[in-house]
């Protein structure tokens, strides 16, 4: 009998407890959120180091388009952001190079980010030959890529137990 009352005596407080709670305020809505912007300055360098002429942006994975280098991205939402740039040479009538580099950055409200990166080369393209490196094959040969310098190389990796 005693452990039953002991029981509803904690209910009534916690009851209580809620109840002042509720009445001063405890579970309104929140405030309206103040959205809060920035801008990027974006500037895409060559390996070489040279600006690039134009440069693709992409926010968020969200491709913004091509624009002059350097380009200023204003109304960003502060916070946190992942930055990609790229852009395309030709360099004969049916063959480019692709450079690219994307990275996370931190837009503060009414301040203007830098981002001032060195684009990497993607390849493969003509004149970017594949890193050097041997491997043993299912034979305990040791192959090498410097073997079939001017051929066809496929590689295909797989798991083996």
């Amino acid at each position: 009998m005693r452990s039953t009352s002991a029981r509803m005596g904690f209910t009534l407080i916690a009851l209580l407890i809620l109840s002042s709670l509720w009445l001063q305020g405890c579970g309104d809505p929140p405030a309206t959120a103040v959205l809060q912007y920035g801008s990027i300055r974006v500037e895409a360098l060559l390996p070489d180091s040279t600006l690039a002429d134009s440069v693709e942006i992409a926010l968020d994975d969200v491709n913004l388009g091509t624009y002059d280098n350097p380009y200023t991205l204003n109304n960003v939402l502060a916070g946190s952001h992942l930055l990609a740039m790229s852009h395309t040479d030709s360099i004969a009538p049916d063959s480019s190079i692709e450079y690219q580099n994307s990275d996370t950055l931190t837009v503060s409200s009414g301040q203007v980010s830098a981002a001032s990166w060195t684009l990497i080369a993607e390849g493969p393209y003509p004149g970017n030959p594949a890193p050097q490196f041997s491997v043993y094959d299912l034979d305990s040969n040791l192959v090498s890529l410097a073997g079939s310098a001017g051929k066809i190389v496929l590689l295909y990796f797989f798991e083996s137990t």
